[in-house]
């Protein structure tokens, strides 16, 4: 396991999230009055009004900056190297994660959103094309009621077969999803891996992040476990196998990345943890 070392914000701002794909990089900062997107080494002004809390590498010249919450207005900024904002989408409230699969955005949602009104958190996953176009949703199309479905999906990652693998809180087991043929592949895993927060594969190998909470756990001021401070138990487990090993534990809320990695962003910087061999 290799963990790099922790990378700042520009000097005078925090860090609202980060991230990385093939060399490159994105970050979205808060610097008191404004936000500002830093794609490699160009960096774009947010709108004042526009405030968003995740931001994505969509391809080598485009980036996306979401707020996780809406109640139903444009929440998805399109931004541009050396352009600025080209478009702007709903992608739903409740926003859990945002996953990159290759020409294809996949966002999973929470509790909240799945069992709120705003289109299309309902779905527990919806589809987007590259330009914002919502393109189908996983309760539709292959969930529900009696197929299986989705109450909270914190878990998700790019695999390296082109899928998105997915574990939700809810009816269904490990998911690996073909976004283009709407398909799916059900996989069991063993029981420790239920609660799993954040996971990464690297084909053969899958890696779950579980938070390790007991009474002591850091809470906020509403009473509230407050992850950003707690550790997080790593979890290994090999297609096939009847057990998953327990590997270590890490501070910092982890985000599954492809290939047997994650990221773990916190107002000060970022680290870059990489499991797989």
């Amino acid at each position: 396991m290799i963990i790099s070392d922790l990378h700042g914000p520009p000097a005078g701002t925090s860090l609202l999230d980060c991230d990385v794909r093939d060399g490159q990089y994105a970050v979205l900062v808060d610097r008191g009055d404004s936000q500002l997107v830093q794609f490699n080494e160009w960096t774009c002004s947010l709108p004042p009004h526009r405030y968003c809390s995740d931001i994505r590498l969509v391809n080598t010249t485009t980036v996306v900056a979401l707020n996780n919450a809406t109640r139903g207005e444009p929440n998805a900024l399109l931004i541009k190297h050396s352009v600025g904002i080209v478009g702007e989408f709903t992608a739903g409230d409740n926003i859990m994660d945002v996953v990159v699969v290759g020409d294809l955005i996949a966002v999973t949602y929470g509790d909240e959103g799945i069992f709120g009104k705003v289109e299309p958190s309902p779905e527990g996953i919806a589809i987007f094309s590259l330009n914002g176009d919502f393109l189908w949703g996983y309760h539709t199309a292959l969930g529900g009621p009696e197929r299986g479905q989705i109450w909270d999906c914190y878990c998700a990652c790019e695999g390296p077969d082109g899928r998105l693998w997915f574990k939700s809180y809810g009816t269904l087991p490990l998911v690996g999803l073909d976004c283009r043929t709407r398909t799916q592949k059900l996989v069991d895993t063993p029981k420790a891996v239920s609660n799993a927060r954040a996971l990464s594969t690297d084909g053969s190998s899958f890696w779950f992040f579980s938070p390790s909470i007991d009474a002591s756990s850091p809470r906020d001021q509403y009473g509230f476990i407050d992850y950003s401070l707690i550790k997080w138990s790593l979890i290994k487990w090999t297609a096939g196998s009847r057990n998953a090993d327990h590997v270590g534990e890490f501070e910092g809320r982890p985000r599954g990345l492809p290939g047997g990695s994650f990221i773990m962003v916190s107002r000060s910087g970022y680290r870059l943890l990489q499991v797989a061999a």
